[in-house]
Order: C-alpha cells, then structure tokens, then sequence
C-alpha cells in the first residue's frame, strides 16, 4: 500500500509558477520478509522488478516476482551469446 502511494504521489502534476510538471517513474518493490531478509537483498531484488517496470513502459509498478530472475538471466545469456557472435563474424551469415 506504501508504494501504491508513492507512485500516486510520484505521478500527481507538480505546479511550477504557471507550469505543470509532470514526472514519470519505474517503481520496482521487493516485500519483507517473503524474497528478502536484509537490506542488500531488498534492494537487489527491488532493483530487478524496477527493470521490469522500465521494460513495460512509463509509470508501471512492479513488485518483485522470483520469475524475473529467469527472465534476467535469459536476457544475459542472450546479450553474452551475441556478444560472442559479433567477436566471431564467421558465425554470421549475410542473404
């Protein structure tokens, strides 16, 4: 519930002398103590469903879900494979 309040908050215009500012936000939250025990771990895992956020579009909030940490990981293994491709061109094959 906090963080459905920060991010209403967090999305609310702001006046400026005659303008309005409009802020836009990725919020990722990690709950205690269901996917972690201490800080370090809050915020890693809070950090991950922010990634999430941004990867959904403007203004999301996502709270951390374990199936992130397999999406993250086939994310890097893709980016570590292309990687790898573009090193050895001879694995390309241009039509």
């Amino acid at each position: 519930e906090i963080a459905n309040q920060i991010h209403r908050q967090v999305l609310s215009p702001l006046r400026l002398d005659s303008h309005n500012i409009r802020l836009t936000t990725s919020l990722g939250v990690a709950v205690y103590p269901e996917f972690g025990c201490n800080a370090d771990s809050l915020l890693q895992l809070s950090s991950l469903a922010a990634q999430e956020s941004k990867r959904r579009g403007k203004d999301i909030m996502s709270v951390y879900d374990p199936a992130f940490d397999a999406t993250v990981k086939q994310r890097l293994y893709i980016e570590r494979e292309l990687s790898r491709s573009i090193h050895d061109l001879s694995q390309f094959e241009l039509w």
